[in-house]
């Protein structure tokens, strides 16, 4: 069976849309939402298309019924129901599917995630893909703390 593919670049803004995805989304460390609005950003650059956008933002219309549902996870959620979705794609295609299709869906799914992760620039530390990926590692994205920002330097004695 042929499995889907993303659709080509659509636009001139394409290759420019996944830099600035990549730049902006850690696909290791993401909420559902924020992978919907990674889609539409995508979109709006013209980076995919339509049907491309209902793919990655998870759109219960590119679904068959049958198929699993996203309101279980494979993979544990932090507090923030933040996510590593390539392992949560990667779980889902371990574990199989009957209907071929939808193994299909996820690797199309997986190909995008990919794609944004390649424009990503680097991270500070490191953590492991997952195995069903090819095991190699991957920056992770560093976090800021809320609140404002100080200098790590030493201040200054008052006098």
């Amino acid at each position: 069976m042929v499995e889907p593919g993303p659709s080509p670049v659509v636009g001139s803004g394409g290759s420019s849309g996944w830099a600035r995805a990549g730049m902006r989304f850690d696909v290791h460390n993401m909420s559902k939402d924020e992978l919907r609005e990674m889609a539409h950003q995508l979109l709006a650059s013209g980076a995919i298309s339509m049907p491309d956008l209902r793919l990655l933002a998870l759109e219960p219309v590119t679904c068959s019924p049958d198929w699993p549902g996203w309101n279980t996870f494979e993979t544990p959620g932090d507090a923030d129901a933040r996510r590593d979705w390539m392992e949560e794609i990667a779980a889902r295609i371990r574990r199989g599917h009957p209907d071929h299709a939808y193994i299909g869906h996820l690797r199309s799914l997986r190909s995008f995630l990919e794609r944004v992760e390649a424009a990503s620039p680097p991270r500070l530390s490191t953590t492991a893909r997952p195995a069903e990926l090819g095991g190699a590692t991957r920056p992770a994205r560093p976090r800021l703390a809320p609140g404002r920002l100080t200098s790590p330097l030493p201040r200054p004695a008052s006098t």
